[in-house]
């Protein structure tokens, strides 16, 4: 494999300047100028690009962007109130913009898939494919994880999910306990004792002031339904069965309104599909991927990109985390 670590400065509002960290993952060098671009959407709100390090082994069919949004990972940080869906978006945007990619690849889980959906219906002509995870397309996913939790949550996984829906997280150590917490209801195999989570060699925590104000704000109104017939890229969404947070139902929703979606949905695998179903959920992608991907001959160089961060700079981000 070979790998990138870029920053990309971006400027904000025509004022202030937001560096934005990338991890640019490819078969090899050559690869580089031979195939397409696939950005992967980071969930939460709040993760970032070590939360999807599994997504590496698609770098055998396409380059692989990893985008840390706005505040998260080792991207800088702004004001709370500033981590909305509308900046997450146009951030990535202008990310596109500053890579020189006429085109690219989208693939968006769980609050990544609501992203791809905004950023696709605003930026129709930049993306080729569409491939949403674990997403739903309207504030109701809010509802169904509420029935099912009060169905089959005990009473500390209750109590937590109160926590994640009024986004009143004090800390990243409560959000590390939320996930403790509810990792049975977001994995089948947790569930059963069959998955444990592997240890990472780097961790960047959540961002929990972004979990927040997604869940305080925006995420209890957004609804893209209504224009879901607009999006016309080749599109494939997953779900799991026994998704609970996002409840298949919102995958069947989306599959039903964008014209010629491909919908797989996985019996035995929640929300985690990428730890319940590893090998049927990858290689589902892989093929997507492999049957339309061609490759954009408008694509400019990858030296193009801004300055590599100096390692100096990036140890001393290290050191505030």
């Amino acid at each position: 494999m070979f790998e990138i670590k870029r920053f990309i400065p971006i400027k904000i509002n025509n004022k202030k300047i937001l560096k934005f960290h990338l991890k640019i993952v490819a078969e090899s060098e050559d690869c580089l100028k031979t195939r397409s671009y696939l950005f992967i959407l980071p969930g939460g709100p709040g993760a970032n690009h070590a939360h999807y390090t599994d997504y590496e082994k698609l770098a055998e069919s396409v380059n692989l962007v990893f985008y840390d949004p706005r505040g998260c990972g080792l991207s800088d940080e702004d004001a709370p109130e500033n981590y909305t869906m509308d900046n997450y978006i146009d951030d990535l945007e202008k990310i596109r913009q500053a890579l020189g990619f006429s085109e690219i690849l989208l693939l968006g889980k769980s609050y990544g898939a609501m992203c791809a959906i905004q950023y696709v219906l605003r930026y129709s002509t930049a993306v080729k494919k569409l491939i949403l995870a674990a997403g739903s397309a309207t504030h109701k996913f809010l509802t169904t994880a509420e029935e099912i939790v009060n169905k089959i949550g005990n009473d500390e996984q209750k109590e937590a999910f109160t926590t994640l829906r009024k986004g009143a997280f004090r800390s990243v150590k409560e959000v590390n306990s939320y996930f403790q917490i509810m990792h049975s209801l977001y994995s089948v195999k947790a569930r059963t004792d069959l998955y444990k989570n592997p240890e990472k060699k780097i961790y960047y925590p959540f961002n929990y002031q972004a979990l927040n104000q997604g869940f305080k704000t925006f995420l209890r109104s957004f609804n893209f339904e209504p224009d879901l017939k607009s999006i016309n890229c080749p599109t494939l969404i997953l779900a799991g069965a026994d998704d609970w947070i996002t409840a298949p139902i919102h995958a069947q929703n989306i599959a039903h309104q964008i014209p010629g979606a491909k919908l797989c949905i996985f019996s035995q695998a929640g929300h985690s599909l990428e730890a319940d179903v590893p090998d049927l959920y990858f290689n589902k992608i892989s093929q997507f991927i492999n049957s339309q991907c061609k490759l954009d001959k408008n694509l400019a160089p990858l030296e193009s990109i801004q300055e590599e961060c100096e390692e100096e700079e990036l140890i001393g981000r290290l050191r505030k985390l």
